[in-house]
């Protein structure tokens, strides 16, 4: 059995991924991981690495051996990839502050969620906007903002 590939040997995993707020990252990845099964995170820092979880290039495809053919009922690396690289869920981290702050946060944070949409349209990845108010924050949120 140990000749098998992992993900063929351990049940599913879901992979979530988590953008934003480094700070919460180690917070929020253990919690996941010890829920029962076991979620896997993929934390990305800020809405700049999202290219990580966008499509594959055709380029890598090209990789495949030439006397590849898929005879199967999925593609090779297909659990891996879904286990490692394609989250089930992305949720983007904002600071109340961006929320409330001057108009150019503002514009900023709908940037990062247009270009966010972009990437996982049409790969069946949910998206969680996650609005983080610490204690000591001063900035208030209205309705009108959110």
């Amino acid at each position: 059995m140990e000749h098998y590939p992992e993900e063929l040997r351990t049940p599913p995993v879901t992979l979530a991924c988590i953008i934003g707020h480094q700070d919460l990252h180690a917070t929020i990845s253990t919690h996941l991981h010890s829920e029962q099964p076991p979620i896997n995170t993929l934390a990305l820092p800020d809405f700049s690495k999202i290219s990580v979880i966008d499509r594959t290039p055709k380029d890598k495809e090209d990789q495949l051996p030439s006397a590849y053919t898929s005879t199967g009922i999925i593609k090779r690396d297909w659990l891996l990839k879904h286990r490692t690289r394609v989250p089930a869920v992305v949720a983007a981290l904002f600071d109340v502050d961006q929320l409330s702050g001057d108009p150019v946060q503002w514009q900023q944070v709908c940037t990062d969620l247009e270009n966010l949409k972009a990437v996982i349209r049409g790969r069946n990845i949910k998206l969680v906007v996650v609005v983080v108010v610490r204690f000591n924050s001063k900035g208030k949120c209205g309705f009108t903002c959110v």
